[in-house]
């Protein structure tokens, strides 16, 4: 018993199908009312992005500064800090 694979006909559908493949790119070269729509929303995700970010970094500053009282307010309690 030999087993085998058909390497080239493989090969001719993978090749057939890459080339049959569509990039946004090309969708948006051919209208650019819909590049100017996509570009707006990817400027409006992108925008929200950096918010969150701003958000999540400014709540991280907070925390890390009651924790840095605390442990102040307590080593002062203790006597360790004058």
């Amino acid at each position: 018993m030999h087993l085998g694979v058909d390497f080239f006909s493989s090969c001719a559908i993978l090749f057939s199908v890459m080339r049959d493949r569509i990039e946004i790119e090309e969708i948006f070269e051919a209208d650019p009312q819909a590049r100017a729509e996509f570009d707006t929303v990817c400027d409006e995700w992108q925008n929200d992005a950096i918010e969150a970010q701003e958000q999540e970094l400014a709540e991280r500053k907070r925390k890390a500064n009651a924790e840095m009282f605390w442990f102040i307010f307590n080593r002062r309690q203790q006597g360790d800090w004058g």
